[in-house]
This record gives C-alpha cells, structure tokens and sequence, in this order.
C-alpha cells in the first residue's frame, strides 16, 4: 500500500482509512505492507511518509530512493570517500553491486541529516501549496504532501499536460506526469534545490499554467457562439 499513490495522481490515503485497516490488520493477523518506493527518505516531508500517521506497518519496502543525490564521477575525492564507505559495509548480493551506488545511499542519508532538509522540505511544501491554491482558486486542485506534489485542473478544467510539459522543457524545467493519471502533472523538487532555483521553477510553473487557463477559457467562449 503507498501512502501517497505517486502515480495515481499523487493521491494521499485518508488516515481514518488507515487507522482502520490497521486495525483489521492486527486482528486478523494480515501484515501490512507500506509502499515507500518515491514518497520515503525526506520526499514526503520526513524520513517515510507513513510516519505522519502515528502508525508503523510489518513490512515497509523502499529502492532507489535512498540513493536520491547524484555526484560526479569525475570528483575524485568523492570516489574515494565512497570507496572508503563501501569497504566497512556489510551489504553483500549474489548481482554484482554498484559502490558507487551503495556509498552515494549512504551520503545521501547524512547530508539529509547534516542540512536538516526534512523541516525544510514540509515548510516549503506547506508555502508551495498555500501559494498555488490561493493563486488557482476554484480552478486546481493540488494533491500530494512534501516535494512530491500533484497538479490536476478541477471541475470543467482538464489539463492539457503535454502541451504543458513540452512548454516548460523550453523554458528550462523538466515536468512529467503521473504515469496512472495522465491528466495530472507531478512538480517534484530536488530536496536540496537552493531558493533561487526553486523560485525560478515554481514561476515557471505557474506561467505556463496561466496560459494554459486562459487557453481553455478562450476555447470554451468559442464553443458557445458556434
């Protein structure tokens, strides 16, 4: 189960829901699983998102997500921190296993520590929200919680989101949608992202959805005098 359905349009679980299925879990002795492949490690505004919940499940299953930072490979210094992580680790499979990507996990997991982005990521989460939905009153609904957020146009308003996507990438930010609801764009910041990055993407952003708007406005104005 994903508490927050990444590709289904960023859709959050109802925690009366939660509560109760975790009930029903426990008596009929059924574990629960917890899905925490895009929302875990600080995407969802805390180490997992599960943990909003004042609930834990019997299995909580995570991947790449860990390893969310990317480094060069032409730091040399940084391949030798890594090498150094990799010899002290334990972690052993039967595959041939990346230590790259191993010892990138685990400084991705310190520097979340060592810059506190967890608070950072809810608090600008909770501006980012508030922002939209006081700016597209009435007209999107934004869905999600921390850096992994959904846009999806409400009542009569469908979004156009390839159009909005492909505008966007010429204008230097990169966009995609859900993969189970296309008509919702997924706006998913690096947790790291600096202000002024983040600022020049979130108006971006909203330009193309302001023409976006007026588009579909203007198109419905047409069909009524045909």
């Amino acid at each position: 189960l994903e508490i927050v359905a990444s590709e289904n349009g960023c859709r959050l679980i109802k925690p009366s829901f939660l509560r109760e299925l975790r009930r029903l879990c426990t008596e009929n002795k059924i574990l629960l699983v917890f899905l925490e492949r895009e929302s875990g490690f600080g995407r969802a505004g805390n180490w997992f998102a599960f943990q909003d919940y004042s609930l834990e499940p019997d299995l909580l299953i995570f991947s790449g997500n860990i390893a969310g930072f990317s480094f060069s490979k032409k730091n040399q210094r940084l391949l030798d921190t890594f090498e150094r992580l990799y010899e002290k680790s334990s972690f052993i499979n039967q595959q041939q296993i990346d230590s790259l990507k191993i010892s990138s996990a685990l400084v991705n997991l310190r520097v979340i520590e060592a810059e506190n982005l967890l608070p950072k990521v809810r608090q600008i989460s909770a501006q980012i929200i508030k922002r939209f939905e006081k700016k597209f009153a009435g007209l999107l609904e934004i869905r999600g919680k921390g850096f992994l957020l959904g846009i999806k146009g409400k009542q009569s308003l469908t979004l156009n989101t390839q159009s909005l996507i492909k505008r966007a990438r010429e204008k230097g930010l990169l966009l995609r949608t859900c993969f189970f609801a296309k008509d919702t764009l997924r706006f998913t910041p690096p947790l790291n992202v600096d202000t002024p990055s983040l600022e020049e993407g979130i108006s971006i952003l909203e330009q193309i959805l302001d023409y976006e708007i007026l588009l579909s406005q203007e198109s419905k104005k047409f069909e009524r005098f045909q």
